[in-house]
């Protein structure tokens, strides 16, 4: 029988240095019954530069706890945990300028940010001498390896209308590190598998390949009377490699919808036509996961 009691406690402050500059602060901790004590503190300086516009700049950090499987799965010595991962470590800086254009119908930012990921919950797989029945392979959950992300992110919402929207988001990240591809323990006992036993990668993997470079999504909405609203969901997405996944090579989807609003005296519900992937079939993340062109009819009521 395995639980775990999580505890948290978090606050938030704001410091209003001058009229145009103010502070953001604060931390949120957290208690848990199989990691350490973690601490994810946020500081934020926001400088409006002019009504419309402002720039920020920030600096965060956050945590991962493992999972339950993650740190005590046992599933015939095929797939284990040891008991003893750390939470994956994420530490963020970022500069940003942002405000309202075209008569504020527009709202705009730009954002440049280095992100560092540390202590990655990965599952490698494990040579391991003492089960030979297995190929001598065994996986084990691990704290190993790391990732740099320096990219820079543009986001428009555009509202020529009270009707009309269009949200385009571009990203371009550039990424380096690595992760475990796979281990060995110089014991070989089961030492290896209870923490006692040192473990030395075997076989390393760069996360490049793994993060998409180039990220595009464009959500186009117009509304049609009172009732009636069209929209469409235009994303790019440059090629990538899910580690343990298949080669992406990139891929383009288009989504349309048309939904329409039962009249009554309240609203009753909506009918939704959604047409996915017609552009393209792809797959994400493996090939035999292929996401199919397809229309769907939806009901929704309400009572």
């Amino acid at each position: 029988w395995l639980e775990n009691r999580s505890v948290r406690l978090s606050f938030n402050g704001e410091w209003r240095l001058t009229p145009t500059l103010t502070l953001n602060m604060g931390d949120m901790v957290e208690k848990s019954d199989f990691v350490a004590t973690t601490h994810s503190p946020r500081l934020a300086l926001n400088y409006q530069l002019t009504a419309d516009h402002y720039l920020r700049v920030a600096r965060s950090r956050a945590y991962r706890n493992p999972s339950f499987v993650e740190n005590f799965i046992n599933f015939s010595y095929l797939v284990l945990g040891r008991g003893d991962l750390r939470p994956e470590r994420i530490d963020l800086i970022e500069v940003a300028v942002g405000g309202k254009l075209l008569a504020q119908r527009l709202d705009y930012e730009l954002r440049l940010f280095e992100e560092k990921i540390t202590d990655f919950i990965d599952l490698p797989d494990f040579e391991n001498n003492d089960y030979p029945d297995y190929d001598n392979e065994v996986e084990i959950f691990i704290n190993q390896g790391e990732a740099d992300l320096r990219g820079v992110e543009l986001t428009l919402k555009w509202q020529p209308s009270k009707r009309s929207r269009a949200d385009l988001s571009v990203a371009y990240v550039d990424s380096s590190g690595y992760a475990a591809e796979e281990f060995a323990c110089s014991g070989g006992g089961i030492g290896c598998f209870t923490g006692d036993e040192p473990l030395q990668i075997v076989e390393k993997i760069s996360v490049e390949e793994h993060v998409p470079l180039r990220t595009v999504n464009l959500l186009l909405s117009q509304q049609l009377g009172q009732r009636f609203t069209l929209s469409a969901n235009v994303s790019d997405v440059s090629a990538m490699n899910y580690h343990a996944g298949d080669d992406t090579g990139g891929y383009q989807t288009l989504d349309l919808t048309a939904r329409y609003r039962l009249p009554g005296v309240t609203d009753r519900g909506t009918i939704q036509l959604t047409g996915r992937n017609l552009l393209q079939e792809y797959y994400d993340f493996e090939e035999e996961t292929v996401s199919k062109k397809g229309w769907y009819l939806q009901y929704e009521a309400r009572f």
